[in-house]
C-alpha cells in the first residue's frame, strides 16, 4: 500500500478480461494508431500521439 491506502492487485495471467478497460484501450490504440502508420523513431510516435 502506499500513503493513499491503495492497494495494486495484479490481474492473474491469461485473463484479461479482469482489466477489460484497458486491454480494449491496447487493441484500438494498436489497430488505429500503430499498424495504421509506418514510423521510423519513437519521435514520429510522439508527435502523432501528444494531445
Amino acid at each position: 500500500m502506499n500513503k493513499n491506502n491503495i492497494e495494486w492487485i495484479k490481474i492473474q495471467k491469461r485473463n484479461p478480461q479482469q482489466n477489460a478497460i484497458v486491454e480494449r484501450f491496447n487493441r484500438t490504440y494498436r489497430e488505429d494508431i500503430l499498424d495504421a502508420n509506418l514510423f521510423f523513431s519513437l519521435n514520429q510516435v510522439y508527435e502523432v500521439t501528444k494531445p
